[in-house]
């Protein structure tokens, strides 16, 4: 087998360099490993603590382990131990040494870990193991013993006595160790085998016909659950690898590396939705919106998630465009995927985009998160406006509860108190005016108390008021009315062109917690 060697970088250990072997891997791994190198040396120059630093060196060897850079995870594994003598360590130098063939060491090492943890089954599953390769029978038995003890039975620890019987010869107590391991597994191929060494040793060359036939394909060992190796497992060449790989990225500052560790990611487990969402959002946050729009695209084409997920993502996506096609293609997507996905997010995104493409009908969204209970100011003001821009004053009570709820919130006092002069609440919108006027006299509180002198009559005074503040657009938007520019439409409180109509163009207007949904 021809072995590809990648120099992965030059690691400096008690002032020699290392030169290492790696077969089979990528650029995008090589290069994640040489950047976990570097956010190691630089967390280990600033911890003193010697349990920390014993597992700074620890997971670094781990991340190496599980890449198959058994030279570097044992050096990094023997600088943890050098730091504090922590038993996982011991474990893993262990498993490591054994894979290299260092019989010996790996002994040591798991002896040191049992010694340690007497109650757990698989260190002493594995001191056994290795202490039968080293040619010591009794101390393997009494492992395999031990852990068989704690291990409730288990097929592999069973097939490891069965190799001590066969190596003293006591081939009948081998095959029935085997006979109790392979009814707990059938589909052990290894445990077909080693029935047929068994019973070829003890002469009975009929049987072991017999169980040679039942090995099959592959010779498939009982299972183990090894959950210090599982957590090696995490950390190998698998989206998790990259994703783990996008964290260091971002701890250093390099958003850059992050989003190119998360593209990788992507392209291994293309149907994670949590990890494509997480990369739209990187690449739109880092102002690469035509590629996460790419890349919703793409998976779009494939069939790889859900439809709802997509929608919504891209319907997020398109949601500051300034194309109206966009916006209205936006708000499509985003009413579809409300219906379908009832959640506050979704449903909040949809009232959003309603109110930004002018599709105020559709906006009532903002009434079903309100009926959950949820009280919040931004929904309640968003539930007015929408109401509002269509004319019917039974929104009232959005603005009056969020002012309730805020009651510093400047923009829902004046949308509140002109609302109430165009549904002909003229004294109370009057009154209201004239009060915003005594706390804060600007343009705003103004052209309100001109909205509440035309709603009580006063015809001249409300347009004396605007003229002062032309080209003010609210100014414009009165004047315009009481000239009778569009006789067919009723007075709007903002100018209908305001940006003021549109949640997503105000953005985050106030400290309540419902406000624009993320992606």
């Amino acid at each position: 087998m021809i072995q590809r060697f990648l120099l992965i970088g030059i690691c400096f250990f008690a002032n020699f360099f290392i030169i290492v072997e790696a077969s089979d891997l990528s650029p995008a791994i090589a290069a994640a490993i040489a950047d976990a190198r570097e956010t190691h040396e630089e967390k280990l120059s600033v911890l003193k603590d010697g349990t920390k630093r014993s597992h700074a060196w620890g997971d670094l060897g781990m991340l190496y382990h599980a890449n198959h850079l058994r030279l570097l995870a044992l050096n990094a594994y023997g600088s943890a131990l050098e730091e504090q003598p922590i038993p996982k360590w011991h474990y893993l130098r262990g498993v490591v040494r054994a894979e290299m063939g260092d019989v010996q060491g790996s002994l040591e090492d798991f002896q040191s870990f049992v010694n340690g943890n007497p109650r757990h089954s698989v260190g002493w599953y594995r001191t056994g193991t290795a202490a039968l390769l080293s040619g010591d029978t009794k101390a393997a038995q009494t492992a395999f013993e031990k852990a068989l003890e704690l291990g409730e039975n288990s097929a592999i620890v069973m097939a490891g006595l069965a190799d001590v019987a066969i190596t003293l010869g006591d081939n009948r107590r081998a095959i029935d160790w085997l006979m109790r391991a392979y009814r707990m597994e059938p589909q052990s191929g290894q445990l077909a085998y080693k029935l047929a060494v068994a019973f070829q040793k003890s002469g009975n060359t009929v049987l072991a016909q017999e169980w040679l036939d039942k090995v099959g394909e592959e010779r498939i060992a009982p299972p183990i659950e090894d959950q210090l190796l599982l957590e090696v497992a995490q950390l190998s060449r698998s989206a998790r690898f990259f994703e783990v790989a996008a964290d260091w990225s971002l701890a250093r500052g390099d958003s850059d590396e992050a989003i190119a560790a998360l593209f990788s990611a992507v392209e291994i487990e293309p149907t994670d939705t949590t990890l494509a969402i997480r990369l739209i959002q990187m690449l739109d946050s880092d102002g690469r919106g035509g590629e996460a729009l790419d890349l919703v695209q793409r998976l779009k084409d494939k069939s790889l998630m859900s439809d709802r997920r997509l929608d919504y993502a891209h319907a997020w996506l398109l949601r500051q465009s300034r194309r109206q096609e966009q916006i209205v293609l936006a708000a499509k997507l985003a009413d579809r995927v409300a219906k379908d996905w009832n959640a506050e997010k979704p449903m909040s995104l949809a009232g959003s985009l309603s109110m930004r493409a002018n599709a105020y009908h559709r906006a009532n969204y903002y009434f079903q998160i309100l009926a959950r209970d949820y009280p919040s100011a931004y929904y309640n003001y968003w539930l007015g406006m929408s109401a509002s821009a269509i004319g019917n004053c039974k929104g009232l009570f959005g603005f009056e509860e969020a002012v309730r709820l805020e009651p510093k919130w400047a923009e829902a006092h004046i949308a509140f108190t002109r609302s109430l002069a165009v549904c002909g609440k003229s004294v109370l919108s009057k009154e209201r005016a004239q009060l915003l006027i005594a706390i804060h006299d600007n343009v705003d509180t103004r052209m309100t108390l001109a909205f509440a002198e035309f709603a009580i009559g006063d015809l001249e005074r409300a347009r004396d008021i605007a003229s002062e503040y032309l080209p003010h657009p609210d100014a414009q938007n009165l004047i315009g009315h009481l000239r009778g520019d569009d006789e067919k439409s009723s007075l709007k409180i903002f100018a209908v062109n305001s940006k003021k109509w549109d949640p997503i163009a105000m953005g985050t207007t106030t400290n309540d917690p419902g406000r624009q949904p993320g992606l």
